[in-house]
């Protein structure tokens, strides 16, 4: 009898082993924060393939006051930006993602490769001193590769639920000029404050518009097979 009972007890702690051992399996196998990770991607992607923003996501005017000295005071230029937002259909997975099992936390970082920002601009320099007021008015664009670092929270079964940190940055760019400057005696500063906007809108397409549409859109509605 005592034989009999032992035997049961191994069985059924054996049997509490096994049905633990996909969510083990779930946490040490190195492939599924890439697995994970490549989820959200293809969720945003084919958010915006569906939506016909993967080549062209209009943006909204935006204002801009950037800050610059004048002798002893202390101007803005104001910049109005306003126009497209282009290439979400490049956004991939870039290096490897990792998983946190003790906290269910999952880090990983996307790229959009080839993004770029095409702005219509208004601008206007307060008079500063003797110098007069001045305005402008054309075209402004950039090109770059922005990345986004997003921290995760996951259930038990790899599900994502929520992102808790989404932080980007510019990684090779380049400006592509500026029309409606020529002969602006104030167009090098006019240029230099382009460039300062255009890389946060380039920043912004990673960790504001591909965090909100993923947080909103693509993780209620995803499954991690």
């Amino acid at each position: 009898m005592t034989m009999r009972l032992l035997v049961a007890v191994v069985c059924v702690a054996v049997a509490v082993v096994s049905a633990r051992d996909p969510q083990d399996r779930l946490v040490e196998t190195k492939a599924l924060p890439n697995n994970i990770m490549d989820t959200v991607v293809n969720g945003l992607v084919y958010h915006f393939l569906r939506t016909g923003q993967g080549i062209t996501r209009a943006m909204p005017e935006k204002t801009a006051q950037i800050p610059f000295n004048a002798g002893t005071e202390q101007k803005q230029i104001t910049i109005k930006m306003a126009g497209e937002l282009k290439n979400f259909q490049q956004i991939r997975r870039a290096g490897t993602a990792r998983l946190d099992a003790d906290n269910n936390v999952l880090t990983g970082k996307i790229s959009i490769d080839n993004a770029e920002v095409a702005m219509t601009y208004t601008s206007s320099f307060p008079a500063a001193g003797v110098a007069p007021a001045n305005s402008a008015s054309g075209q402004t664009s950039m090109k770059g590769q922005v990345f986004c670092d997003l921290t995760m929270l996951v259930d038990q079964d790899g599900k994502p639920i929520t992102i808790t940190s989404a932080k980007g940055r510019v990684g090779w760019h380049k400006y592509g000029g500026a029309t409606g400057l020529n002969g602006n005696q104030y167009g090098p500063t006019y240029e230099a404050a382009f460039q300062d906007s255009l890389r946060i809108l380039l920043k912004d397409m990673c960790e504001k518009t591909a965090f909100l549409i993923a947080q909103n859109q693509v993780l209620p509605k995803l499954g991690v097979e």
